[in-house]
């Protein structure tokens, strides 16, 4: 301790300053070489496909042949009979236009 206290103050600045430098360089010597880019360039990994768990329908469904309608903002004296007359009538109209 008292060698310190002899020596002067800016030959404790170089004396450091040189010990800075040489650790400074053997960080620099044991670091890993840097490894080249792919030539391609890097790409991100590609995703799979999920296959879809149900099938897709191609025409409509068949189903009993019965329907439900709702019809409301009708006169009270319309029945269920009135309403089924109405629409088969319709129906065979728009089919055969001679019947008219």
């Amino acid at each position: 301790m008292s060698k310190k206290l002899d020596t002067s103050l800016d030959e404790i600045i170089n004396t450091t300053r040189a010990s800075r430098r040489q650790r400074r360089r053997d960080t620099r010597s044991a670091r890993a070489k840097a490894v080249p880019a792919p030539v391609g360039g890097v790409r991100k990994p590609s995703r799979q496909v999920k296959a879809t768990s149900k099938a897709i329908p191609t025409a409509p469904s068949t189903g009993s042949g019965e329907s439900k309608i709702i019809v409301s903002g009708l006169p009270s004296d319309v029945n269920e009979a009135n309403i089924k007359e109405h629409r088969h009538s319709g129906i065979q109209a728009a089919s055969n236009p001679a019947v008219e």
